[in-house]
């Protein structure tokens, strides 16, 4: 996160510096950069475009997904344990 924010930082500052000292490069810059980022990232989507549909297209309550049944065993264990919890290890068998 900071890593970005100071990415965010630096790329405004430049772009300041350039507006003060190059004024009529800004445009022509803005453009430049808008044309890299989309080819870039249709590149990685062609790249990775298999690998998209198949995060994206499974729903988070699709039949093989288990997500729900995580979260219906963690709602039990709240109801046994409400106040203080039950701990990782409660839900091994045997414990």
């Amino acid at each position: 996160m900071g890593l970005a924010a100071g990415g965010v930082v630096l790329a405004a500052l430049s772009l300041f510096i350039l507006w003060k000292t190059y004024p009529h490069l800004v445009g022509k810059l803005l453009v430049a950069t808008a044309v890299v980022l989309a080819m870039g990232g249709m590149v990685l989507f062609g790249v990775f475009s298999e690998q998209l549909q198949r995060r994206f297209g499974m729903s988070a309550f699709s039949e093989g997904e288990p997500r729900m049944q995580i979260w219906k065993a963690a709602l039990e264990q709240h109801q046994t344990h409400p106040l203080i919890g039950a701990g990782a290890a409660c839900s091994m068998k045997g414990a």
